[in-house]
């Protein structure tokens, strides 16, 4: 069975509205009609009455069908019903209504898994992690399900992230690993810069704060030229110089065996103001 957790599973929080100008304020009886019957759909959730919680909340939804959050609130209890079938219709439902919406991208993928759709959810999971790097639950569902298609190498690829990102959950997708076979280890990275730019706050980072530090995961290709990079960690003003740095970034080609490789790795960079990033390489890369 997949050891997955959908964000469901953990505690769901009401739904808030923002302070708005006047002529923006949604009316209050509006705002009460919707958070209403969320709030009791969420309360029978949180009491384990899927059931009841379905069925409150698919009546919300079909009197507000354009809110996306009842939608992905009423996939969560079918979800939990394992009616997986509606959960998706539910979980798209909400997509169509708010595109990008990450939490419903990831239970969907869940569900599809769930359904006997796996290899069309792990896409969705591929996706969803490529798009939002920083969303840890969607990163420990795609390791937990590249365990499960033997795929340890791409489980031990987001464990590494999760180790950045998110510990604790890194430390339970190791246990996964452990218990599906024997240890994997890194590769030494035997490769040496040709070319490591060295980027600077910028001025607007620097007006913010006076240091900061990145990580970005790289794949370096056997030629040791870096093709891919993206931030993991790091403020968001700094994230695009860093990304821009790593991207320029060329190595000797790291052999494994003997022979050029393509590895992942993560290069840190370090910012203080006024001064050039410290640029650190890794001492262990990984065969992608």
């Amino acid at each position: 069975m997949l050891h997955v957790l959908l964000a469901a599973s953990h505690a769901i929080l009401l739904v808030t509205v923002s302070a708005q100008g006047p002529a923006e304020r949604v009316p209050e009886k509006v705002a009460a009609e919707v958070a209403r019957p969320l709030a009791k759909g969420m309360e029978q959730y949180n009491a384990g009455r899927f059931a009841e919680a379905a069925e409150t909340l698919r009546e919300a939804a079909a009197q507000k069908p354009e809110d996306p959050e009842l939608h992905y609130r009423l996939g969560d209890a079918y979800s939990a019903l394992s009616d997986y079938p509606r959960a998706r219709e539910a979980y798209t439902r909400a997509l169509s209504l708010k595109p990008g919406y990450a939490p419903a991208s990831n239970n969907l993928a869940m569900a599809r898994m769930k359904s006997g759709d796996f290899e069309g959810g792990l896409k969705m999971l591929e996706a969803l992690t490529d798009a939002d790097p920083a969303f840890a639950l969607a990163h420990y569902n795609l390791g937990a399900a590249y365990v499960e298609n033997g795929d340890r190498n791409g489980a031990l690829r987001q464990q590494m992230i999760l180790r950045l990102i998110d510990p604790p959950r890194a430390y339970r997708l190791t246990n996964l690993l452990v218990k599906s076979g024997p240890p994997i280890k890194g590769v030494p990275f035997n490769a040496k810069p040709l070319t490591l730019p060295a980027p600077s706050m910028g001025p607007v980072a620097e007006k913010a704060f006076g240091r900061g530090e990145v990580r970005v995961m790289i794949t370096v290709d056997p030629s040791g030229s870096v093709d891919k990079a993206r931030a993991l960690v790091g403020d968001r003003l700094l994230r695009e110089q860093a990304v821009k740095a790593a991207i320029g970034t060329r190595f000797t080609p790291v052999l494994v065996d003997g022979e050029p490789a393509r590895v992942t790795g993560v290069l840190t960079y370090g910012f203080r103001r006024g001064q050039p990033a410290k640029v650190t390489v890794p001492t262990h890369v990984m065969r992608p």
